[in-house]
């Protein structure tokens, strides 16, 4: 069966150059996939990063996301984040057809990212 969400299939690091392990506070990162255009007026629509150990939730600012297009995202990562182990994760409202889903979606990356 054919997956119809939304997919990260990448997480860049742009300071540490590294792929799907990395993430640098202060640092641009780039997603590449399927469905990542965060859209909606959900309380919950965004990327945020939840630490593995304490579960303390970072969102992402709105405009600490640079690009926003269903197949790339890329953001500046807090300076604030604390050392550790996070699970991205992108909310989103985005339909491919043109208007908004009426529930918000949350996907979470495979991958723990490590700061």
């Amino acid at each position: 069966m054919a997956t119809t969400g939304t997919v990260v299939n990448t997480v860049f690091d742009m300071l540490s150059a590294t792929e799907n392990s990395r993430i640098t506070p202060g640092g641009g990162v780039n997603l590449s996939g399927t469905r990542l255009k965060i859209a909606g007026d959900h309380p919950a629509v965004g990327v945020s990063l939840v630490h593995s150990e304490t579960n303390i939730v970072t969102r992402i600012s709105f405009p600490s996301i640079m690009v926003n297009t269903p197949s790339r995202l890329s953001f500046i990562v807090p300076t604030e984040l604390a050392p550790g182990d996070y699970k991205l994760s992108i909310c989103t409202q985005f339909s491919p057809s043109g208007g908004l889903l009426k529930q918000a979606k949350t996907y979470y990356f495979d991958y723990l990212l490590q700061v």
